[in-house]
């Protein structure tokens, strides 16, 4: 997989899934309150992950609590981050506070996503 099919899919899912959040209309997390992930936890491999230790901070400092799986391990941290900014930022999404899902991206947000496919190297599955 590229980043930019990682990034197009990570839309997808939250085009119809809630993004991570400690409460209704509360920061985002890593591990949400109904089992929901944020764009780096949802790389994570469940059963070697620490999520708890992981809130509160960026995915650059907090990594060393999280496994990524096989499938995502050759991605950097830099484009992690750039993919958890794309989930956590509310102006990137058209209904960011909506139950069931954002409704896709904003303008800004596709702006955001041109960006990061246009500012990160796009590595094939090893």
């Amino acid at each position: 997989m590229t980043f930019s099919e990682l990034v197009d899919e990570t839309v997808e899912y939250y085009t119809n899934n809630p993004r991570s959040r400690a409460v209704y209309n509360g920061p985002c997390v890593y591990a949400g309150p109904n089992g929901e992930r944020c764009a780096a936890a949802r790389l994570c491999d469940e059963s070697r992950t620490q999520f708890i230790d992981m809130e509160g901070g960026i995915w650059s400092s907090v990594q060393r609590w999280a496994a990524l799986k096989p499938e995502y391990a050759h991605f950097s941290v830099e484009q992690i981050d750039a993919l958890q900014h794309l989930h956590d930022y509310d102006g990137n999404w058209l209904k960011p506070d909506g139950e069931r899902g954002t409704e896709g991206l904003s303008k800004e947000g596709k702006h955001a996503v041109e960006f990061i496919k246009e500012n990160y190297p796009n590595p094939e599955t090893p």
